[in-house]
């Protein structure tokens, strides 16, 4: 979903919001709550997912997005804040 390099692709994603995208950032939403609830730790969700993790870091239109507050992403705010 992020994997392309064309800004405007992503930009499309940010501004529309379509299911796809929010189904995503979802799951990895999901897998920062489980290392909040100690159910995983940081280290085997960065282990596995840390190419997508930095794909959503990388891009600042979708960092700002998942730091939004009104958007729900808190837990993997601040997961990527700490990775």
């Amino acid at each position: 979903m992020l994997d392309g390099d064309d800004p405007s692709q992503i930009s499309e994603l940010v501004k529309k919001e379509p299911a796809s995208f929010t189904d995503y950032l979802n799951f990895f939403e999901f897998l920062a709550y489980l290392c909040e609830s100690g159910q995983i730790e940081k280290k085997e969700m960065a282990g596995v997912f840390d190419y997508y993790l930095r794909k959503l870091k990388q891009s600042s239109e979708v960092a700002a997005y998942i730091n939004d507050p009104t958007k729900g992403f808190e837990k993997l705010a601040k997961v990527l804040r700490e990775s």
